[in-house]
């Protein structure tokens, strides 16, 4: 195994174990993520995690669910990395810079 693919399996592993973590401390939350990830990916050509602020989550009881969760949605063929980055609206976050989604699924015209 070369660094990369232990860099790989270590990622997905951590990412794991944040999904666990949540489902233990919200177990419905996942789901609703990824019907609110699936819901704006059928009305806008891309998805970004500020356009999750708008719908009625609330916040993960830990943050770093979310990769799994953006991964999982990739997975179902909504959406796609555009390469590209918007900064975060949330003060929490610090001005961090999120992927931006192109929908894969969007029922808009572009």
């Amino acid at each position: 195994m070369d660094l990369l693919e232990w860099g790989e399996q270590q990622r997905d592993r951590g990412m794991g174990l944040a999904a666990d973590a949540q489902d233990r401390a919200r177990p419905h939350f996942r789901e609703a993520a990824l019907v609110a990830i699936k819901r704006i990916a059928l009305r806008q050509n891309t998805v970004h995690a500020n356009d999750l602020y708008t719908e009625v989550l609330g916040e993960a009881d830990h943050p770093n669910c979310w990769g799994s969760i953006w991964k999982e949605a990739a997975t179902n063929g909504w959406i796609i990395m555009t390469g590209t980055t918007r900064q975060c609206v949330d003060p929490k976050k610090h001005r961090h810079r999120s992927p931006v989604y192109r929908s894969l699924i969007c029922k808009v015209p572009a």
